[in-house]
């Protein structure tokens, strides 16, 4: 299987769930992990232990897909929740999971959460409701922090290459800490709710061209 690429996908009604384990990394590195579900049921990958690694995940390519992670570590160099128009892909992390990408997308044409209750996610670029067509209202990404550490060298939120089209991004935060070390792009239809107290936000550059609700 090193190199090589791998479907989790189902057609029907059923409700599947896949545990991971793996004892043989680093020699094991996907090309690709692809989680669809194009039925009524679902396709989940479950990982609470051991280290993963791949090129491409796609969770939720053209239908549903999700990663639930309590553990272990998750390498990958793109990362990408509801890929395709009617995409819908979901990212849990929680836990002692570490997810470790260069770029992650949540939501890159359809609809991608991610949910995080802990654990680690370090990320190189992390865009929220990243879309490159003309057409991109249905572009909606949200990310979900109620505990655990974020931390990522550049973020893009709700970000459109279309003058006059738009995706909706959102980040809640409600626990946790996040940190962006160097950039924070902000476009059209964005909502930031971030949490007081002793949860940590460090934005050390904010766009005042861009409209922000918070």
């Amino acid at each position: 299987m090193d190199g090589n690429d791998v479907y989790l996908s189902q057609t029907d009604a059923v409700d599947r769930t896949v545990t991971y384990s793996n004892t043989i990394f680093p020699v094991l590195e996907l090309n690709s992990l692809t989680i669809n579900a194009t039925g009524s049921g679902t396709m989940t990958l479950s990982q609470s232990q051991d280290s993963f690694a791949a090129a491409t995940e796609y969770v939720g390519y053209d239908g549903t897909g999700t990663y639930t992670q309590t553990g272990g570590d998750n390498i990958v160099n793109g990362l990408y929740l509801g890929y395709l128009e009617t995409g819908n892909g979901i990212y849990n992390l929680s836990g002692t999971g570490s997810l470790l990408a260069d770029n992650e997308t949540i939501s890159r044409h359809g609809s991608g959460t991610f949910n995080q209750t802990g654990g680690t996610n370090e990320a190189n670029f992390i865009a929220i409701a990243s879309a490159a067509g003309s057409d991109t209202s249905g572009t909606t990404g949200t990310y979900n922090l109620c505990g655990g550490s974020l931390s990522v060298d550049n973020m893009e939120i709700a970000s459109s290459g279309f003058p006059g089209s738009y995706a909706t991004g959102v980040f809640n935060q409600s626990g946790g800490s996040v940190t962006v070390s160097n950039r924070l792009n902000l476009a059209e239809m964005i909502t930031i709710d971030l949490a007081s107290g002793e949860d940590t936000v460090l934005i050390p550059l904010l766009p005042s061209s861009k409209r922000v609700t918070i």
